[in-house]
């Protein structure tokens, strides 16, 4: 008898490309151009380390690659044990911003000691998303409004999205979602001081949740 562990598996593949297939269908609009993905592993759900929990960082150039990695960052999300998060940047990246402030970075990096100088080329790989993920390498400016609806807003979404339409920039609303603990708000740009005390919330240039 033929193992059935193959089909199980083919099975799980197709799920987790319907899956990808799904989110690149509820971001739409946010799959386009250059863009940064990350496999994270949040200091919050058991990261050792707040500044090593970028698993994966991996670049995409268009919507086609956009879901191709993402199917592999599910992949490896699903087959893990950890608690592990999909993001990608809300704004696409301009190559380039990137890379004339990788090259400044490159020129600053010869008058490091020698440790820290060859340092920079063994990392030169994240070096460049760096760069890429410089708020001057932003191509849109959109922004983040984070509502964790346990903690920092107790009335939630509702709450939020009336000092929205009540200091008169509900029209910049471009899209919401769910987040493991709340919201997420896209924005187009807007004076923060409007919504009060939800300023502490936005985010600009900021990470889009994908999965967890």
């Amino acid at each position: 008898m033929l193992s059935q562990r193959p089909k199980k598996l083919m099975s799980q593949n197709q799920e987790i490309l319907l899956e990808a297939r799904h989110i690149c269908e509820t971001f739409r609009g946010f799959t386009d151009g250059v863009r940064v993905l990350f496999l994270i592993h949040r200091s919050k759900e058991g990261s050792k380390s707040a500044n090593n929990d970028k698993l994966k960082k991996v670049i995409v150039r268009n919507e086609k690659e956009f879901e191709t990695e993402l199917y592999n960052l599910l992949v490896e999300k699903h087959g893990s044990e950890l608690p592990l998060r999909i993001y990608s940047c809300v704004n696409p990246r301009n190559m380039a911003s990137a890379i004339r402030k990788f090259k400044e970075d490159q020129l600053n990096a010869d008058y490091y000691d020698e440790l820290n100088h060859h340092s920079f080329y063994l990392d030169i790989r994240n070096r460049f998303i760096s760069a890429l993920m410089k708020p001057s390498s932003s191509d849109r400016s959109y922004f983040i409004i984070d509502i964790d609806t346990k903690e920092d807003c107790p009335n939630g979404l509702d709450s939020v999205l009336m000092a929205i339409a009540n200091a008169g920039i509900d029209s910049k609303r471009i899209t919401q979602y769910p987040t493991k603990n709340g919201w997420h708000i896209v924005m187009h740009p807007f004076n923060p001081k409007l919504l009060g005390v939800h300023e502490e919330k936005i985010e600009k240039d900021a990470l889009l949740l994908l999965s967890y």
